[in-house]
Protein backbone atom coordinates (compact mmCIF):
# COMPACT_ATOMS: atom_id res chain seq x y z
CA UNK A 1 0.00 0.00 0.00
CA UNK A 2 2.77 2.44 0.93
CA UNK A 3 4.50 1.71 -2.37
CA UNK A 4 1.36 2.65 -4.33
CA UNK A 5 0.96 5.82 -2.30
CA UNK A 6 4.56 6.77 -3.01
CA UNK A 7 4.07 6.24 -6.75
CA UNK A 8 0.86 8.27 -6.70
CA UNK A 9 2.59 11.07 -4.78
CA UNK A 10 5.53 11.14 -7.22
CA UNK A 11 3.14 11.17 -10.18
CA UNK A 12 1.19 14.04 -8.59
CA UNK A 13 4.36 16.06 -8.06
CA UNK A 14 5.45 15.51 -11.66
CA UNK A 15 2.04 16.62 -12.97
CA UNK A 16 2.08 19.71 -10.74
CA UNK A 17 5.54 20.67 -12.02
CA UNK A 18 4.40 20.20 -15.64
CA UNK A 19 1.28 22.30 -15.09
CA UNK A 20 3.24 25.07 -13.37
CA UNK A 21 5.89 25.13 -16.10
CA UNK A 22 3.23 25.19 -18.82
CA UNK A 23 1.35 28.00 -17.07
CA UNK A 24 4.54 30.04 -16.69
CA UNK A 25 5.42 29.68 -20.39
CA UNK A 26 1.90 30.62 -21.53
CA UNK A 27 1.94 33.64 -19.19
CA UNK A 28 5.23 34.82 -20.69
CA UNK A 29 3.83 34.36 -24.19
CA UNK A 30 0.56 36.18 -23.55
CA UNK A 31 2.13 38.97 -21.49
CA UNK A 32 4.07 42.02 -22.67
CA UNK A 33 7.82 42.08 -23.27
CA UNK A 34 9.88 41.80 -20.10
CA UNK A 35 13.37 40.89 -18.91
CA UNK A 36 12.59 37.20 -18.37
CA UNK A 37 10.91 36.85 -21.76
CA UNK A 38 13.84 38.54 -23.52
CA UNK A 39 16.36 36.39 -21.62
CA UNK A 40 14.67 33.12 -22.62
CA UNK A 41 14.10 34.32 -26.18
CA UNK A 42 10.74 34.83 -27.91
CA UNK A 43 11.66 32.27 -30.56
CA UNK A 44 12.06 29.49 -27.98
CA UNK A 45 8.75 30.40 -26.33
CA UNK A 46 7.00 30.51 -29.70
CA UNK A 47 8.37 27.07 -30.61
CA UNK A 48 6.58 25.65 -27.55
CA UNK A 49 3.35 27.63 -27.81
CA UNK A 50 2.58 27.35 -31.52
CA UNK A 51 0.54 25.88 -32.97
CA UNK A 52 -1.25 24.01 -30.15
CA UNK A 53 -1.18 26.36 -27.15
CA UNK A 54 -1.36 29.82 -28.72
CA UNK A 55 -2.92 32.36 -26.35
CA UNK A 56 -3.67 36.06 -26.46
CA UNK A 57 -4.92 38.36 -23.73
CA UNK A 58 -7.82 39.44 -25.97
CA UNK A 59 -9.58 36.12 -25.34
CA UNK A 60 -9.95 37.16 -21.70
CA UNK A 61 -10.74 40.84 -22.36
CA UNK A 62 -12.16 41.17 -25.87
CA UNK A 63 -12.27 44.73 -27.17
CA UNK A 64 -13.57 46.14 -30.45
CA UNK A 65 -11.03 46.95 -33.14
CA UNK A 66 -10.03 50.60 -33.14
CA UNK A 67 -7.73 50.50 -36.16
CA UNK A 68 -7.52 48.88 -39.56
CA UNK A 69 -4.20 47.85 -41.06
CA UNK A 70 -2.82 46.83 -44.43
CA UNK A 71 0.19 44.76 -45.37
CA UNK A 72 1.09 44.83 -49.06
CA UNK A 73 3.98 43.04 -50.73
CA UNK A 74 5.70 42.61 -54.05
CA UNK A 75 8.55 40.40 -55.21
CA UNK A 76 11.48 40.67 -57.57
CA UNK A 77 11.67 37.67 -59.91
CA UNK A 78 14.45 36.31 -62.10
CA UNK A 79 13.55 34.20 -65.13
CA UNK A 80 15.39 30.87 -65.00
CA UNK A 81 16.03 30.84 -68.77
CA UNK A 82 16.63 34.44 -69.81
CA UNK A 83 17.88 35.77 -66.49
CA UNK A 84 15.55 38.75 -66.89
CA UNK A 85 14.57 40.44 -63.61
CA UNK A 86 11.05 41.80 -63.14
CA UNK A 87 9.09 43.33 -60.28
CA UNK A 88 5.52 42.28 -59.61
CA UNK A 89 2.66 44.64 -58.72
CA UNK A 90 1.78 45.20 -55.07
CA UNK A 91 -0.63 42.66 -53.58
CA UNK A 92 -2.84 43.13 -50.51
CA UNK A 93 -2.33 40.43 -47.89
CA UNK A 94 -4.83 41.75 -45.34
CA UNK A 95 -7.60 42.02 -47.93
CA UNK A 96 -7.09 38.34 -48.70
CA UNK A 97 -7.48 37.59 -44.98
CA UNK A 98 -10.67 39.65 -44.88
CA UNK A 99 -12.11 37.34 -47.53
CA UNK A 100 -11.26 34.34 -45.35
CA UNK A 101 -12.89 35.89 -42.29
CA UNK A 102 -16.01 37.41 -43.89
CA UNK A 103 -19.14 35.31 -43.13
CA UNK A 104 -16.97 32.63 -41.53
CA UNK A 105 -17.58 32.06 -37.78
CA UNK A 106 -14.54 29.81 -37.51
CA UNK A 107 -11.84 31.21 -39.81
CA UNK A 108 -8.43 29.51 -40.03
CA UNK A 109 -5.66 30.78 -37.80
CA UNK A 110 -3.73 31.90 -40.87
CA UNK A 111 -6.48 34.45 -41.52
CA UNK A 112 -4.95 36.76 -38.91
CA UNK A 113 -1.25 36.45 -39.73
CA UNK A 114 -0.87 39.51 -41.96
CA UNK A 115 -2.97 41.93 -39.88
CA UNK A 116 -1.09 41.04 -36.68
CA UNK A 117 2.24 41.35 -38.46
CA UNK A 118 1.24 44.64 -40.08
CA UNK A 119 0.03 46.29 -36.88
CA UNK A 120 3.12 45.31 -34.88
CA UNK A 121 5.49 46.45 -37.65
CA UNK A 122 3.62 49.71 -38.15
CA UNK A 123 3.53 50.59 -34.45
CA UNK A 124 7.18 49.66 -33.94
CA UNK A 125 8.23 51.81 -36.90
CA UNK A 126 6.12 54.72 -35.65
CA UNK A 127 8.09 54.57 -32.38
CA UNK A 128 11.42 54.86 -34.20
CA UNK A 129 13.37 58.05 -34.70
CA UNK A 130 14.37 59.29 -38.15
CA UNK A 131 17.72 57.48 -38.19
CA UNK A 132 16.17 54.15 -37.27
CA UNK A 133 13.35 54.57 -39.76
CA UNK A 134 15.76 55.37 -42.59
CA UNK A 135 17.54 52.06 -41.99
CA UNK A 136 14.25 50.14 -42.38
CA UNK A 137 13.77 51.84 -45.75
CA UNK A 138 17.16 50.73 -47.09
CA UNK A 139 17.66 47.73 -49.38
CA UNK A 140 19.55 44.86 -47.77
CA UNK A 141 19.45 42.26 -50.52
CA UNK A 142 23.21 42.14 -51.06
CA UNK A 143 24.28 41.96 -47.42
CA UNK A 144 24.15 39.12 -44.89
CA UNK A 145 20.92 39.07 -42.92
CA UNK A 146 22.59 39.78 -39.58
CA UNK A 147 24.05 43.07 -40.86
CA UNK A 148 20.56 44.56 -41.19
CA UNK A 149 19.74 43.65 -37.60
CA UNK A 150 23.10 44.98 -36.42
CA UNK A 151 22.66 48.28 -38.26
CA UNK A 152 19.28 48.82 -36.65
CA UNK A 153 20.39 47.83 -33.16
CA UNK A 154 23.46 50.06 -33.35
CA UNK A 155 21.59 53.15 -34.59
CA UNK A 156 21.20 55.96 -32.02
CA UNK A 157 17.94 55.34 -30.15
CA UNK A 158 17.51 58.73 -28.51
CA UNK A 159 13.82 59.68 -28.81
CA UNK A 160 13.29 56.46 -30.74
CA UNK A 161 12.58 52.78 -30.30
CA UNK A 162 14.44 51.03 -27.49
CA UNK A 163 16.15 47.64 -27.75
CA UNK A 164 12.99 45.70 -26.86
CA UNK A 165 10.96 47.42 -29.57
CA UNK A 166 13.75 46.94 -32.10
CA UNK A 167 13.85 43.21 -31.34
CA UNK A 168 10.07 43.03 -31.76
CA UNK A 169 10.31 44.86 -35.08
CA UNK A 170 13.03 42.51 -36.34
CA UNK A 171 10.97 39.49 -35.34
CA UNK A 172 7.96 40.71 -37.32
CA UNK A 173 10.15 41.84 -40.20
CA UNK A 174 11.08 38.18 -40.58
CA UNK A 175 7.41 37.21 -40.46
CA UNK A 176 6.48 39.75 -43.15
CA UNK A 177 9.36 38.54 -45.31
CA UNK A 178 8.21 34.94 -44.91
CA UNK A 179 4.60 35.83 -45.77
CA UNK A 180 5.74 37.69 -48.87
CA UNK A 181 8.06 34.88 -49.95
CA UNK A 182 5.45 32.14 -49.49
CA UNK A 183 2.77 34.20 -51.21
CA UNK A 184 5.06 35.06 -54.10
CA UNK A 185 6.03 31.41 -54.54
CA UNK A 186 2.34 30.48 -54.83
CA UNK A 187 1.39 33.29 -57.22
CA UNK A 188 4.39 33.56 -59.55
CA UNK A 189 6.78 31.50 -61.62
CA UNK A 190 10.52 32.12 -61.47
CA UNK A 191 13.10 32.53 -58.75
CA UNK A 192 12.29 35.06 -56.05
CA UNK A 193 15.45 37.07 -55.45
CA UNK A 194 14.00 39.81 -53.21
CA UNK A 195 10.77 40.81 -51.47
CA UNK A 196 9.41 44.13 -50.28
CA UNK A 197 6.48 45.05 -48.06
CA UNK A 198 4.71 48.17 -46.82
CA UNK A 199 2.20 48.87 -44.06
CA UNK A 200 -0.71 51.26 -43.60
CA UNK A 201 -2.93 52.06 -40.61
CA UNK A 202 -6.20 53.92 -40.13
CA UNK A 203 -8.01 54.72 -36.90
CA UNK A 204 -11.70 53.90 -36.73
CA UNK A 205 -13.83 57.11 -36.67
CA UNK A 206 -15.44 58.17 -33.40
CA UNK A 207 -18.79 56.54 -32.70
CA UNK A 208 -20.68 59.83 -32.88
CA UNK A 209 -19.45 60.33 -36.46
CA UNK A 210 -20.50 56.88 -37.67
CA UNK A 211 -23.33 58.11 -39.89
CA UNK A 212 -21.20 60.45 -42.00
CA UNK A 213 -17.62 59.13 -41.77
CA UNK A 214 -16.41 55.63 -42.62
CA UNK A 215 -13.01 54.01 -42.19
CA UNK A 216 -12.36 54.57 -45.90
CA UNK A 217 -12.70 58.33 -45.32
CA UNK A 218 -9.93 58.41 -42.73
CA UNK A 219 -6.46 59.24 -44.00
CA UNK A 220 -4.05 56.39 -43.41
CA UNK A 221 -0.47 56.60 -42.20
CA UNK A 222 1.96 54.51 -44.21
CA UNK A 223 5.43 53.08 -43.79
CA UNK A 224 7.57 51.89 -46.69
CA UNK A 225 10.35 49.35 -46.20
CA UNK A 226 13.30 48.38 -48.34
CA UNK A 227 13.91 45.20 -50.31
CA UNK A 228 14.81 42.11 -48.29
CA UNK A 229 16.33 38.76 -49.24
CA UNK A 230 13.57 36.14 -49.54
CA UNK A 231 12.94 33.75 -46.69
CA UNK A 232 14.04 30.14 -47.06
CA UNK A 233 10.87 28.11 -47.67
CA UNK A 234 10.31 24.51 -48.69
CA UNK A 235 8.08 23.19 -51.45
CA UNK A 236 5.95 21.52 -48.78
CA UNK A 237 5.43 24.86 -47.00
CA UNK A 238 4.46 26.54 -50.28
CA UNK A 239 1.93 23.79 -50.99
CA UNK A 240 0.33 24.13 -47.56
CA UNK A 241 0.28 27.92 -47.91
CA UNK A 242 -1.45 27.89 -51.29
CA UNK A 243 -5.07 28.02 -49.97
CA UNK A 244 -4.17 31.19 -48.08
CA UNK A 245 -2.23 32.90 -50.85
CA UNK A 246 -3.91 31.92 -54.11
CA UNK A 247 -6.59 34.63 -53.91
CA UNK A 248 -4.48 37.58 -52.74
CA UNK A 249 -5.75 40.56 -54.78
CA UNK A 250 -3.79 43.39 -56.32
CA UNK A 251 -3.40 46.30 -53.92
CA UNK A 252 -4.34 48.78 -56.67
CA UNK A 253 -7.80 47.20 -56.85
CA UNK A 254 -8.53 47.87 -53.17
CA UNK A 255 -9.98 51.01 -51.64
CA UNK A 256 -7.01 52.63 -49.98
Amino acid sequence: MDRHRTKARVASYVLIIIVLAHTAIISLWAGPSNVIKDAIGPQKIRAYVNPVFEQDWHIFAPTPKRVTTDLDFRVRLQDSLSGEITETPWRALVEAENALVRHNPAPPRSAFAARRTSLTLHNATSDMNDEQRLITQEDFTELPKHEYASALREAPNKSGANATKINSYLQYDEMATALATLSGAVLYEGEIIAVQYRTAKRSVPNFEHRTRVTVADVKSTTHDFGWRPPAVVSDVAVTHFAPYAKNIPLAAEQNK
